[in-house]
């Protein structure tokens, strides 16, 4: 009974936060459903699983229900190309800064307001602050959004903050749900067994894997320090999910100065990144340092670090797809920070990754 209410609620979450983009705003009761479903499976069920029945929905993720499967069919998911890279949101005011990336314009103004003058997508210096509204990009999402019945009121001007979508959100009994959920999987990473840290682990990877909301308050509740002394975990899955959960939850620009302020946080990400023990570990590492170099100050920090370079050159050379492309834009915003000097790391790892070499 338990697998089978794990594996309808967990794909019902998948079907949410897996297209790269938010779901119509019709959806925002199923959003409820699923939060109030997975409180009510930990507090029912507890957080003792059977170590091959997690592994298997870590491989999985997860395999189609009859009935998720039957109310996954009606979702319409949000085109990656309409969402903003910073915020995963729908963009309600598209516009394009000097790289030729387009952004949500409240996400890239209180990017270049923090002080950052590099595009937050590709790293490239930006030659100018200038916002160039993308009219034709929000023609298509006002075409899409009206062929579906959704509601969308684009701005008049630059500095409109209409509040577009506020369907979309999710329902006070969603954050409420998600909230009890929470503080639910937090208790166990502190006081759990080791197999129901794991459990915890897993929740807390899957809950910070859409959300403002719940990134925020996952961090706030405490997660991060548990989370960073899971990292050196013996057991794969436990590391797996714990260095996933860091990482989702360092989408959330707020998130970020608590991780790198964690005592001993960055050493063990590192530490993930150089020996974790499966790929998706070590790639999942190198994803986070990428997300923590957005701040300009932490690139210092970062390079900083023992062995990180030379595992990031290392994974750039024997990673799979996704993770060389981690791998050399976390170089690649390392490098943009004027303190930064990689020639004694690159000689350290030039045999081992043929670095210049052009092989």
């Amino acid at each position: 009974m338990l697998r089978v209410f794990r594996v309808e609620t967990e794909f019902l979450e998948e079907q949410i936060v897996n297209h790269d983009g938010d779901i119509e705003p019709t959806a925002s009761v199923l959003n409820g459903f699923v939060a109030i479903a997975c409180y009510c499976r930990f507090l029912l069920y507890g957080f003792e699983e059977n170590e091959v029945e997690l592994q298997i929905g870590n491989r999985k993720m997860l395999r189609k229900g009859l009935i998720s499967q039957e109310i996954a069919e009606t979702f319409i998911t949000v085109p990656k190309d309409f969402c903003c890279p910073i915020s995963l949101d729908l963009m309600r005011d598209p516009v394009i800064i000097s790289t030729g990336q387009t952004y949500d314009r409240s996400s890239i103004s209180r990017w270049m307001e923090e002080g950052h003058c590099t595009c937050p997508k590709t790293g490239q210096m930006l030659m100018n602050t200038r916002l160039v509204p993308n009219r034709a990009l929000r023609n298509l999402i006002v075409q899409w959004c009206t062929a579906r019945g959704i509601p969308y009121d684009p701005p008049e001007n630059s500095d409109s903050s209409v509040e577009a979508f506020a369907a979309a959100m999710p329902s006070k009994a969603a954050i409420e749900a998600n909230r009890a959920t929470a503080t639910l999987l937090i208790h166990q990473l502190a006081r759990g067994s080791q197999g129901a840290k794991s459990v915890a682990a897993r929740g807390i990877r899957l809950l910070a894997k859409t959300g403002r909301e719940n990134r925020a308050f996952i961090a706030e509740s405490g997660a991060i320090p548990h989370l960073s002394k899971l990292l050196s975990s013996t057991n794969p899955v436990a590391q797996e999910n714990s260095v996933t959960a860091i990482l989702n939850l360092s989408i959330h620009d707020k998130n970020k100065s608590k991780i790198m302020n964690e005592k001993g946080c960055l050493g063990s990400i590192v530490e993930v990144l150089r020996f974790g023990l499966t790929t998706e570990a070590r790639e999942n590492a190198a994803a986070t340092l990428f997300s923590l170099s957005a701040v300009h100050d932490y690139k210092k920090r970062i390079s900083d670090e023992e062995g990180a370079v030379e595992a990031l050159a290392v994974l750039l050379r024997a990673g799979t797809r996704r993770g060389k492309k981690d791998a050399v834009t976390a170089l690649f915003n390392l490098s943009t920070h004027t303190e930064n000097c990689f020639e004694n790391d690159r000689s350290r790892c030039s045999h081992r990754t043929s670095w210049g070499s052009g092989k």
